[in-house]
């Protein structure tokens, strides 16, 4: 058995530096948030994976076509891609800061009371 193939790291390869260590970066905070049970660490850390992923797609959205010298193409699945990564970052990050600058999550997120239930207590 090759040893090369049981690499753990072996899908970070394929990102650069600067998104590599955005992605750790938010994945430690997401890892955080879970002992921590902090909502907004965790909304952190997953905008800031959204938004590591979403620079890797910036690097690889236009490439050079290696036969003809000088003409740029765009890859449309990987832009569609961006547009996605973009915005659920995005949505993360805005719901994170929203939480953290009022105390409680935004009104579209918040669960709705049913008569008679018990509050539900959410820890930001």
């Amino acid at each position: 058995m090759d040893p090369s193939g049981l690499n753990p790291l072996a899908h970070f390869t394929e990102l650069d530096l600067l998104p590599r260590a955005i992605f750790s970066i938010g994945a430690a905070l997401f890892v955080t948030a879970l002992f921590f049970r902090n909502l907004r660490l965790g909304l952190l850390g997953v905008g800031l994976v959204f938004a590591g992923i979403a620079l890797k797609f910036t690097f690889d959205v236009v490439y050079r076509d290696q036969g003809e010298a000088r003409k740029l193409h765009v890859a449309w699945e990987v832009a569609i891609q961006l547009v996605l990564a973009i915005m659920l970052a995005a949505g993360c990050l805005y719901v994170a800061f929203y939480s953290y600058r009022h105390q409680e999550l935004p009104g579209c997120l918040r669960p709705t009371p049913h008569p008679g239930a018990s509050p539900l207590i959410v820890t930001l």
